[in-house]
Order: structure tokens, then sequence, then C-alpha cells
């Protein structure tokens, strides 16, 4: 199996550095208007067009900020994106039946999957966004406090405030850190991508699922992932081939029907 394209997964957003292995594979966009010309990789046939993505994730957003107002939070009352949806499932099936590839359950079916993992992957979008915001903020106090000790610092000895009350074990310029189970869970965001992305796309996986997936599928040192991605010293380019369903629950009996269920090229690395 030789791929076509790389993107890596699972987070959706970043931060890409300089010291990210393979830093220049793309990450997957996930059908909003406006992508970035270099950084991110579309799939080639999302179910929502951009505007679409756009209205859906707004939709999310003011989900989640009704319920962290404290506003009840009621179910969803057919918009903008229901005419959406309805207009792009009824042009497909249009299209699928005409083409005489498949019936009309089959690809109502086949449809709503793929909505459904494009809406999970905008939610993923949207709370890495926020964790992101929260980050930033986190930041700023930190310098804010770093600022505060170095004022306290310059005080003369008369006037500086009693430093024997200050909390020994949280001093004001402890480390702030975001929990990491706060981040979308990466089996799920697999998931849900391979339910857009063709088998012919390969997958670079980073932590957390690089851990997982070492022990979980049999990585071999990859030579023609090389002439693909090129290389990193001194990391090692690891490559497997399997199905997203053996890399996300090992063991776990497929379909054989589903997006889950076909092989593809998966990548990581090894430290020497």
């Amino acid at each position: 199996m030789h791929p076509g394209a790389c993107v890596r997964l699972p987070a959706l957003q970043g931060p890409t550095t300089a010291n990210t292995p393979w830093p220049d594979i793309p990450r997957l966009w996930p059908g909003l208007p406006d992508m970035p010309e270099k950084g991110w990789l579309s799939p080639p046939d999302c179910p929502f067009t951009p505007a679409q993505a756009a209205a859906c994730l707004a939709d999310l957003r003011g989900l989640v900020d009704a319920a962290l107002s404290g506003v009840p939070v009621e179910p969803a009352k057919p918009g903008i994106l229901k005419k959406f949806e309805e207009t792009a499932l009824r042009e497909n099936l249009d299209a699928v039946v005409a083409n005489g590839a498949e019936d009309r359950a089959v690809a109502a079916r086949l449809r709503l999957l793929r909505e459904q993992a494009q809406k999970a992957l905008l939610w993923c979008w949207l709370q890495e966004s926020q964790l992101a915001e929260i980050a930033r903020h986190l930041e700023r106090q930190e310098q804010e406090g770093l600022a505060l000790e170095r004022a306290l610092d310059d005080l003369p000895e008369s006037t500086e405030p009693d430093v024997s009350a200050r909390n020994p074990v949280t001093p004001l310029t402890a480390p702030l850190a975001i929990d990491p189970a706060l981040l979308p869970p990466w089996e799920k965001c697999i998931a849900n991508a391979c339910f857009l992305l063709g088998p012919d796309t390969a997958v670079f996986l980073d932590e957390p699922a690089r851990s997982d997936a070492l022990e979980n599928l049999s990585f071999v040192p990859s030579s023609a992932g090389a002439s693909l991605l090129g290389t990193c010293p001194p990391l090692t380019l690891l490559e497997a081939s399997g199905t997203p369903r053996q890399l996300t629950s090992p063991g776990g009996a497929g379909r054989g029907d589903s997006p889950l269920d076909v092989p593809r090229v998966w990548y990581t690395w090894r430290a020497p």
C-alpha cells in the first residue's frame, strides 16, 4: 500500500513547532471556510460545504455558551443548518441513485455517518480552540505573577509585605497547566477522521495516540515513508498497516463495510 498523502492526528490545531517531529506534515482541516494555504489538509469530499460547517460550529459554540451561562439547553430547533443538511442529502441521494451505485437506504446511512463524523470533528476543533484560549489566559496569569514577584522584590524592606504569609506550596509563580484529560479523546477524533479520509491517505500519529499505537499495531522502520515524508534525525520513522478499529480497540470485531475496517498506513516515530 503506497499512500498518496499524509495527515497528522489526533490534534487538529497543534501547536506545531520546530521541535515537532516531521513538522511539515499537515493537520486535518474540518471543512471550515478560509483554510490556510499551509499546515492543513482538507478531506476531498466533506458532506458539508464550508458555509454549512461554519453554521454547525456556530451552533455548537452557542450550546456551550448557553450551558456555561446556566441557561437550560433546549433541543436544537430546525434552522439554517438543518436546511443545509436536507438539501445536501437530497442532492447526494439523487446523484448516487442516478449512477446506480447504491440504493437510497444505504446512501442515506452513509451520508448520515459522514455528517456525524464531520460534526464530531468540529466539536473537537471547538474544544481545542477553547482549551487554547484557556492556555493563553493561564500564560498571562503566570506572567502577571512573575511581574508581581519582581515588584515585591524591588520594594524597600520597611514597606515590603510579610512574605511569610504567602502560601509556601503555591508561590505566585507556580506553573499553571491544563489537564490533558480535557482534550477530546484521541480514539474518537481518529475514528471520525477516517470516515472523511480516503484509505490512500496515511495518518501520522502524535501523542497521546502514539503510545497506544506502538502497542496495538506492528510498526517497523519505514524506508518508503521516508521518501514521502522525509527524515527527521535522530528519530526513526515507523510504519504499520491496519484498520482504525485495530488501532483504537485491538481485538474488536468489525462489520467489514465500515471505514473503520478499511486498512490504511499509519506512521509514527521512535527515539534512538
